[in-house]
């Protein structure tokens, strides 16, 4: 009798183990995709839009955001990374807008329940996108890169598009790019007093955010911060006239954000 107990008991763990394996949840480990595929601020090429692209971009999101019921006015902030494979095949997309509800109107944000919606209609309109993909060392390569449109919902029911620069090979000046080497400044132009402000005893420092391309030379200048609004032309002219030791990122140059203060001091 004790045998069949016995054995009863063993027969019972086995299915109760066996349950709980068959019920435990995997974790997956998703490889770093940001390794895999390219920045394209690196790369040789960066992908290119495929002409008649921006007319298809408008129309897909549009169409996306018109299969979510909500009320006008109202703001769609769409801000995905995509992935894009050596075909120039959109691979998968991330959504990195922190909160759909991005600029939404107050009048109508409490009528729009959607919101995790917005990003599945998307989808459905990127399968067949199509791009020129990017190169690096004279090889296709996967690259990723940031996509920004805005779709805004009128008061009358009609839609306004926009798009941001898209595959660009022009890095937003927010974005973060770590490098090997920062660009080194191997000429500096010192920037001329304002004759007003030298009257009047005036100093001050502004900063300029200046983009510096592939070949060392700045190619669009930001007043990022500035003591006197009198001093950001002279700032703003200096800094174009600088040039540089591009940055490098494995052992290639490329297109980096650098930061430049300008002091304007006089001698007393």
């Amino acid at each position: 009798m004790n045998s069949i107990k016995l054995f009863t008991f063993f027969i019972t763990m086995i299915i109760f183990l066996l349950g709980c394996e068959k019920g435990r949840k995997e974790v997956e480990i998703v490889p770093d995709l940001e390794s895999i595929y390219l920045n394209q601020y690196i790369v040789d090429v960066p992908a290119k839009v495929k002409e008649g692209f921006n007319t298809k971009a408008e129309q897909d999101l549009i169409d996306a955001v018109k299969t979510l019921d909500a009320t006008a006015p109202i703001n769609f902030k769409i801000y995905i990374r995509v992935f894009i494979d050596e075909n120039g095949n959109i691979d998968k997309i991330r959504d990195i807008s922190n909160d759909y509800r991005l600029n939404a109107y107050p009048d109508s944000i409490n009528n729009y329940k959607q919101v995790g919606k917005l990003m599945e209609a998307i989808v459905g309109k990127l399968s067949d996108w199509q791009f020129e993909p990017a190169k690096d060392r004279g090889k296709n390569v996967k690259c990723w890169c940031d996509f920004k449109a805005n779709v805004h919902k009128r008061h009358d029911g009609t839609y306004k598009f926009e798009m941001s620069e898209f595959l660009s090979d022009m890095p937003d000046i927010n974005d973060f790019i770590p490098v090997d080497k920062m660009p080194q400044v191997n000429v500096s132009i010192p920037p001329k007093y304002p004759e007003q402000a030298k009257r009047e005893g005036i100093d001050g420092t502004v900063y300029i955010k200046l983009l510096v391309n592939k070949e060392g030379k700045p190619i669009r200048s930001v007043v990022m911060r500035s003591d006197n609004e009198i001093f950001n032309q002279p700032a703003l002219d200096a800094a174009m006239k600088f040039e540089f030791a591009p940055a490098i990122k494995n052992e290639r140059a490329i297109v980096m954000w650098v930061v430049i203060p300008f002091k304007f001091k006089l001698d007393k």
